[in-house]
């Protein structure tokens, strides 16, 4: 018979144990049921008869069988539910003294040999830390794993995929999302990239800054209940959840008019002072439809869904924004109308070979008159013979040895290339001492938005001129 309290917490559907959803786990608040009592309920391990646990601070149960671990997180395949992961919830006062964090951390620990799995968690609701489980009962001691982010369904995966987990090219979730939003909303392919980039960045923010600053109730997990849940817990939809309250906090975080940091940048246009007027988000195709967002609720949930499947935004190839950019922009003949053509990315890269920018001296400055979504200002950042690691931050606020800029006329690739930009600064946004100030500063000194009823042939010229 199952325990009273996964019974209580509405755990079984029937005879089945079904924990509640955590990306593509499945996740158990518990506390009061015993390890013994999970594998009778379903879940599938084999509980060792002893542990060796030479650690001081806690005092295991004989069995350790007899565990009970605060929470435990499940992945189902098939008919088969294995523990992953456990974790220690703490409350604030009882998580003071080293030796109450030590006891806190070592009570996970032997909680997740109980269970055999690989990675513990303890936490006082404000900062997380992740045991390495197998390498501290390797060791004798505590050893931990390097990661720095509040515990979410995406540093979850990137903790069990380990050394395994390689960089992803979103390529075919893109197109496939891309699909999606053209049969939803008949944009153009420029309208449904930008569509598409949106809700990209929404899901890397949600899988990499900091609770602090985006707290769960505006991640993309919040979305992830179904659609009863949805309406019983905020009275709407979730598409129209992610309008009204999800992409206003984004907004927010990344406000529009942020100046640049840097004032050798607005003087080199004879200004005193430059801002970037756009978010890293704004034109949405579901938004301008003109159907209501509520009729589009199964279309943003098959893209919620294809972002959960394809999982993590952590390890992103970098380079494939600028292949995607090429190959969606390539297809709407509007871009030729208005005089863009973007170049090819098997042209960007010799170019930089060619240019030699890590023999710049400190300070100079590299100028794309005609930025589209940043290729040549980017690119350069991936290789080691141009400028890597240019941008550093200090103290929370962007440092830049080489000033890289890049211009354009155009709002909407203005807002695709800062876009682009923090994909390329992925490091940085998982970092908890780079703050949103520097970030936001970071993309105004990087790419400049020209008065827009200026031609581009204008600015080319002007710009050159300035060069030489």
């Amino acid at each position: 018979m199952a325990s009273e309290e996964l019974i209580q917490r509405g755990y079984f559907a029937g005879d089945t144990l079904r924990g509640e959803k955590y990306g593509r786990y499945e996740h158990l608040n518990i506390g009061a049921t015993s390890i013994e009592a999970l594998v009778k309920a379903g879940v599938s391990t084999i509980v060792p008869a002893t542990v060796d646990f030479p650690f001081k601070h806690y005092s295991p149960p004989k069995k350790p069988a007899s565990a009970k671990p605060d929470r435990v997180f499940l992945h189902r395949i098939d008919d088969t539910l294995a523990p992953v992961a456990v974790a220690e919830n703490k409350a604030p006062k009882a998580y003071k003294s080293e030796a109450d964090v030590l006891k806190a951390q070592e009570q996970a620990l032997y909680a997740a040999l109980a269970l055999n799995v690989h990675v513990a968690v303890t936490t006082d609701g404000t900062s997380d830390r992740y045991v390495d489980v197998q390498a501290s009962a390797n060791d004798g001691e505590l050893r931990f794993f390097d990661e720095t982010r509040d515990l979410n369904p995406a540093v979850l995966e990137s903790l069990l995929l380990g050394e395994a987990a390689v960089s992803k090219d979103p390529k075919p979730l893109a197109e496939s999302v891309w699909q999606s939003i053209w049969v939803a909303t008949k944009a153009e392919p420029k309208e449904a990239l930008l569509t598409f980039t949106e809700f990209f960045n929404f899901k890397f923010l949600s899988d990499n800054l900091p609770r602090r600053v985006l707290p769960d109730a505006y991640r993309f997990y919040a979305l992830r209940k179904s659609p009863a849940e949805m309406m019983q817990l905020h009275g709407m939809t979730a598409i129209e959840y992610y309008f009204k309250q999800i992409r206003p906090k984004i907004q927010e975080l990344f406000p529009p008019r942020t100046s640049a940091g840097d004032s050798a940048v607005a003087g080199l246009f004879g200004l005193t002072s430059i801002q970037s007027p756009t978010s890293i988000i704004g034109f949405n195709s579901f938004e301008t439809s003109e159907e209501s967002l509520a009729t589009h609720n199964r279309t943003f949930i098959q893209i919620l869904d294809a972002f959960e499947a394809f999982g993590a935004l952590n390890d992103i190839d970098p380079q494939f924004k600028l292949r995607l950019y090429e190959t969606f922009l390539r297809r709407s003949a509007r871009q030729q109308r208005l005089g863009q053509f973007f170049t090819p990315r098997n042209v960007v890269r010799p170019m930089i070979r060619m240019a030699e920018l890590n023999k710049l001296p400190d300070g100079a400055v590299l100028l794309d008159p005609a930025a589209g979504v940043g290729g040549f200002v980017l690119e350069p950042l991936l290789f080691g013979d141009a400028l890597p690691g240019n941008v550093q931050f200090e103290g929370g606020l962007p440092r830049r040895r080489i000033r890289t800029v890049g211009v354009d006329v155009d709002p909407n690739l203005h807002m695709l290339a800062k876009s682009n930009m923090l994909i390329h600064l992925a490091e940085a946004v998982r970092d908890p001492e780079v703050t949103l100030e520097g970030l936001n500063q970071a993309m105004a000194d990087t790419f400049v938005l020209m008065n827009a009823h200026e031609t581009l042939g204008h600015w080319n010229v002007r710009l050159r001129v300035r060069r030489t």
